[in-house]
């Protein structure tokens, strides 16, 4: 074969991968042509809803295109969850999954309408908080070490909030470490969940920060202790369990953007940048800090390596105390 044939072959076979390249620069270019929609599986108002709605302001103003919150509260974010799986595959509408949806629900749903890895593409690990153990003041102890005496004593008696699976599993570790009985009343979202708390409905409750934070300022709730193994730096004068005595307890709650199964590449990578460079902005962090929410921002392959992480270490947990969702 001829230098020249042999230069012609070369260039003739560097077409499509120069076509494939230049169709990816056009598509991130493009992206989004439209309003985006950005699925909250909570009532407004929760800290997934205020997380959804600060870091779409700042991707609207980016992208030069709507990005409106559609809040789907419901079957323990299998609703908002089902709403994104069945979306189009282009990156106009995203999920704010939480832990439970991928970490915590395959294992507590007898039949589960979804699978974390096979029905979504993961983009990003948003943000992360340790839950805070929350008592009122009907609550019959406001420290640890009184709850505990109090539910050896009275089995069944103390009840407490939970409004996602994942605080659910709190609760159900509280138990088992603690060695006591208490009972968990199940609410939509974190919302309705500090209402509860607020009136007395219930005696304590396992909640995010971000819901609580005010009330907690205000000595209308009193935080006992965090779920993290290291203390919230947005409540650094409130211990962990860990340091209290149920020495191991860890459970931090997060939120991370998924978008649809076969989502292209070239766009997910835009939207994970783009979100990344929200965070990043020291207004949101500063805003995002004082409801208990630590920003992140990892790539998707982080985000992966978390639920994976997580479906590990709560896998035997859940099974070894039975939690079930029929």
């Amino acid at each position: 074969m001829s230098r020249l044939k042999r230069t012609v072959l070369k260039i003739f076979l560097a077409i499509p991968v120069l076509v494939v390249s230049l169709g990816a620069l056009a598509q991130v270019g493009e992206y989004p042509t439209g309003p985006v929609r950005i699925v909250v599986p909570f009532p407004p108002g929760g800290p997934s809803d205020v997380l959804a709605r600060v870091i779409g302001q700042k991707l609207s103003v980016k992208w030069g295109q709507p990005v409106l919150i559609d809040n789907r509260p419901g079957g323990l974010t299998v609703t908002g969850a089902l709403e994104v799986k069945r979306a189009p595959a282009d990156g106009s509408v995203i999920l704010t999954a939480i832990d439970a949806t991928y970490a915590i629900n395959p294992f507590i749903f007898t039949t589960l309408p979804y699978s974390p890895m096979e029905d979504f593409e993961h983009v990003s690990l948003i943000a992360t908080q340790s839950a805070v153990l929350l008592t009122n003041k009907t609550a019959p102890a406001q420290n640890l070490q009184g709850l505990i005496e109090y539910a050896k004593k009275n089995p069944g008696a103390l009840n407490y909030a939970a409004a996602t699976t994942s605080l659910q599993l709190a609760g159900a570790l509280f138990d088992k470490m603690a060695g006591v009985k208490t009972t968990m009343i199940p609410y939509k979202g974190n919302a309705e969940a500090a209402k509860a708390i607020l009136s007395g409905e219930v005696h304590f409750s396992f909640d995010g920060i971000a819901a609580n934070a005010p009330h907690i300022k205000s000595g209308t709730l009193h935080a006992i202790a965090t779920t993290g193994l290291k203390r919230s730096p947005s409540l650094p004068d409130v211990p962990t369990l860990d340091e209290l005595g149920l020495k191991g307890f860890e459970l931090r709650i997060w939120n991370g953007f998924s978008v649809p199964k076969k989502t292209p590449k070239a766009v997910i990578d835009k939207i994970q940048r783009d979100t990344k460079e929200a965070l990043n902005a020291p207004d949101v962090k500063e805003k995002l800090l004082a409801l208990g929410l630590e920003v992140v921002g990892s790539t998707p392959g982080e985000f992966m390596d978390t639920i994976k992480k997580d479906s590990s270490r709560y896998q035997p947990i859940i099974k070894d105390m039975g939690l079930k969702v029929q």
